[in-house]
């Protein structure tokens, strides 16, 4: 196999670009539709309870499967299972074939984009105030809300290949270093273990996703199927990639320091405002900060970390991603792409958000920013 190899920024800015472009190879297509069959199996046959989404404009509500910590636990076991101890296959195999892997989900995000776009306009599943009637832009955000495929809601899956596609090219990678140089470096482990967590903190609360923007009033088109299937899984696990062959590289302890700190602090910001934020939805008389939940008109959330900044989720997680990066160092700025990305998508969201706020609140709008003037970091921005 040949071995996969991370550019440095010169190499991109060079003509060497076409050198790590990914090849179509009949292996790359083969693992991953057999990833997003395995996924589909689970999100079906694996145990775990139901849980009943947000109502949504025309009263309804979806019925979710909450089992992604099953399904994430029992995907982890099968695959170290299936490679260290019955030896079916080597456990570098997705680092092996990555570039064939992410040619071919490449493909099929565009594919599937035109499918979604084309079946919801053909059968009519969108609601006309809610589309631009541009297609680029239509095609962009796309323009079905709940897009559903073989009984399967399409939002909540693609989390589960996005999310567990992260992890397990994580444990590939790691297994790559292992078995090259027989160790793990401190980097490397520091990492496995914030990103490993993130991602089963992720499954443990999967059904306050329910709640979030993303679930109920985000379309899906190509952005977030491109940002669900490919962009997750192969560039926020960069880092990994970088850290492979840096064994002898011993970060210091301010890196250490850094690095655990910054995370900690990102993930008790997001994690503790979407609890709040989910708790006040599903049941908004429950005390928050020993007080009764604060709100303007009683449309308008201002209380706990939302009291604090308009998107303290947004803060957390940008935090988060710098986590990830600080066990890196700063001598090659691929591995730093990830927050960087995360940053600028996050302050786009945040525009996007409030121009479909204002729109929709007026006055209360502006009573709100008055209330609660800083959007990440209050007091500063």
């Amino acid at each position: 196999m040949a071995e996969f190899v991370l550019p440095t920024i010169d190499d991109l800015l060079s003509e060497r670009l076409i050198d790590y472009l990914p090849a179509p190879t009949s292996m790359g297509a083969l693992l991953l539709f057999s990833w997003f069959a395995w996924l589909a199996v689970l999100y079906h046959v694996c145990p775990g309870r139901t849980q009943l989404g947000q109502k949504l404009k025309d009263g309804t509500q979806i019925l979710y499967p909450i089992n992604g910590l099953n399904s994430f636990i029992v995907t982890i076991a099968a695959y170290l299972f299936a490679s260290f101890k019955l030896d079916l296959f080597s456990p570098t195999i997705i680092y092996d074939n990555l570039g064939g892997i992410s040619f071919w989900c490449l493909v099929f995000v565009v594919f599937f984009s035109i499918y979604l776009y084309v079946s919801a306009s053909t059968l009519k599943l969108y609601d006309e105030e809610e589309i631009t009637n541009n297609f680029f832009m239509d095609f962009w955000l796309g323009i079905e809300l709940n897009p559903r495929l073989f009984g399967m809601d399409l939002k909540l899956y693609a989390l589960r290949p996005a999310m567990m596609g992260w992890a397990i090219i994580n444990v590939s990678v790691a297994s790559e270093q292992y078995l090259k140089y027989g160790t793990l470096s401190i980097s490397m482990v520091i990492y496995q273990l914030l990103s490993g967590f993130y991602v089963a903190d992720y499954f443990w609360f999967e059904e306050k996703m329910l709640s979030t923007w993303d679930i109920i009033a985000e379309h899906w088109g190509f952005m977030l199927v491109f940002g669900d299937l490919w962009f997750i899984p192969f560039v926020f696990s960069v880092q990994s990639f970088y850290l492979v062959d840096t064994v002898d590289d011993i970060p210091t302890n301010i890196h250490i320091a850094l690095s655990l700190g910054i995370f900690s602090l990102g993930y008790a910001i997001f994690r503790i405002s979407n609890l709040q934020k989910d708790q006040f939805k599903t049941n908004p008389k429950l005390p928050i900060w020993g007080e009764t939940p604060r709100t303007i008109k009683n449309k308008l959330f201002v209380s706990g970390m939302w009291g604090l900044m308009r998107k303290p989720n947004y803060t957390g997680d940008i935090l988060i991603a710098l986590g990830f990066s600080v066990p890196c160092g700063t001598s090659n700025m691929i591995p730093w792409i990830y927050p960087t990305y995360l940053t600028l998508l996050l302050i786009h969201r945040a525009y996007r958000d409030h121009k479909k706020c204002s729109a929709k609140y007026g006055p209360l709008w502006e009573e709100y920013m008055e209330q609660v003037p800083y959007l990440f970091i209050p007091g500063i921005l």
